[in-house]
């Protein structure tokens, strides 16, 4: 399996991404970063949650834990920020 920095590395480039936006004021920049954030974080989820059960793996690891425990972070705030910019634009 990958390890597991390689698949948490696009979600710093893409927060990276989405704070850059948001400095300069640029809405397309933060349009980007935020459904990357969202589209990764989900898409990285459903991935290595696939790759692990045909594996047969039963019980996760702890790095696993981590991992998962970290993009559904991500994947919860992002969610959070863009029902806020919904709303309020």
């Amino acid at each position: 399996m990958m390890k597991k920095w390689l698949i948490a590395t696009p979600t710093f480039i893409l927060m990276i991404l989405t704070l850059i936006g948001t400095y300069f004021h640029n809405d397309n920049l933060l349009r980007f970063g935020v459904a990357g954030l969202a589209g990764y974080s989900f898409l990285a989820i459903f991935v290595t949650g696939l790759t692990l059960a045909f594996q047969g793996v039963a019980t996760l690891s702890c790095a696993n834990r981590i991992l998962f425990g970290y993009l559904l972070t991500v994947l919860v705030l992002t969610l959070g920020i863009s029902i806020y910019f919904v709303v309020h634009n």
